[in-house]
């Protein structure tokens, strides 16, 4: 099958800032010392009994995080009412995301706090440090220069790793009246509304990052799940750590590449994501299917044949912008960098980058007695 170019696109985003908001540990035992020493804390002002443990979080951490300020929902209660019933099968109502095993069906947690984006440029750099020029670089200052290597790093550019999405739609009719009672939700508030909530006293739609408040993590713990492991391995990091996400497969066996496209800086890489290169990712993308398939009785892959369905997934799979590996540990390199991690988190990747962050400078700190 013809390769097919994905819809990657080129962002700039300032020092420090993430595009999704969402701390996740999950498969954080890669990590030695875990994330922070002080623990994120949750700020919100509404009634989220039974939607986080107070244990694995703290009140001094440098980090904020909140949960979704609106709901629950219509999905929402019916997803908790089928945590319930399908119990027995495998899915599960998880009341905390962050206590190092994410499987089940859990709330979102999301890195806002005071009705604002909190990442790494708020909780860990200082504002002197954000102005730093040597942080910045005039474009035309490096047209000037040739690309000469000073050092050979062969990982460099290879085993890139990422988690590979596809999405999924379809209409379902619900007997409303059974299962909702009035909740807050940006449908329910005008944008000028919304607004004025959000200067009065920091709450509101504005105050929420998207309007996804569950996450379904999943093992591939069916028949044919465990048959598809136990053939080909389990590319996982441990029995705890989730493989798919709703329709996103979070552990495969394909890895890509990152490579410069001229000597020219200003020229797009090219990167080969390579999806589906191995055998395995295309049976387990069909496993995650079904796993939601079995919680929403939509779509069902089985209804196609195989090599039909393989070719819709290839036609329809996108990357999720949760890039890894492309300077994977070396004994000699010095790279401090998200893309030194071997393996791509089971989760979006902001809490391990911050936990590669505070390991890395702690090491520095003691190679420099600057403790």
């Amino acid at each position: 099958m013809p390769p097919r170019t994905a819809g990657t696109t080129k962002r700039h985003l300032k020092l420090g800032w993430t595009i999704v908001q969402l701390y996740i540990r999950a498969g954080m035992a890669l990590i030695e010392t875990g994330v922070s020493q002080s623990p994120p804390y949750l700020y919100i002002r509404r009634d989220i009994l039974g939607q986080f443990d107070p244990r694995y979080h703290g009140s001094e951490g440098k980090l904020r995080t909140s949960l979704a300020w609106g709901g629950p929902s219509t999905l929402d209660r019916l997803s908790l009412f089928a945590a319930q019933e399908l119990k027995r099968d495998g899915y599960w109502f998880n009341i905390e995301l962050n206590d190092g095993d994410a499987l089940g069906l859990t709330w979102a947690q999301w890195t806002i706090g005071n009705g604002e984006r909190s990442s790494a440029a708020t909780a860990y750099l200082s504002k002197e440090v954000r102005s730093r020029k040597n942080l910045e670089s005039d474009s035309r200052d490096l047209a000037q220069i040739g690309v000469q290597p000073i050092h050979d790093l062969p990982n460099v550019g290879k085993g890139l790793w990422e988690h590979v999405s596809v999405l999924l739609s379809w209409t379902r009719s619900v007997n409303e009246t059974a299962y909702v009672t009035p909740s807050l939700s940006m449908s329910s508030v005008s944008p000028a509304e919304a607004l004025a909530r959000w200067q009065a006293d920091r709450m509101g739609p504005y105050a929420e990052a998207v309007s996804a408040h569950q996450i379904l993590w999943k093992r591939f713990d069916s028949v044919e799940g465990k048959a598809l492991l136990k053939h080909y391995g389990d590319p996982s990091i441990g029995p705890t750590s989730p493989m798919s996400k709703s329709i996103v497969l979070l552990t495969h066996q394909s890895r890509g590449s990152i490579k410069l496209r001229s000597s020219n800086p200003l020229d797009p890489p090219l990167v080969d994501l390579g999806f589906y290169t191995h055998p395995f990712d295309i049976l387990a993308m069909r496993e995650a299917i079904r796993a939601v398939h079995y919680w929403i009785p939509k779509p069902d892959p089985d209804a196609l044949a195989a090599d039909e369905f393989e070719a819709r997934l290839r036609a329809l799979s996108n990357p999720y912008w949760h890039v890894v590996g492309t300077a994977s540990f070396a004994k000699d390199g010095g790279v401090v960098d998200s893309q030194l991690r071997p393996y791509v988190p089971t989760a979006h990747t902001q809490a391990a980058v911050y936990g590669i962050a505070e390991r890395a400078a702690a090491l520095v700190k003691d190679a420099w007695r600057l403790r």
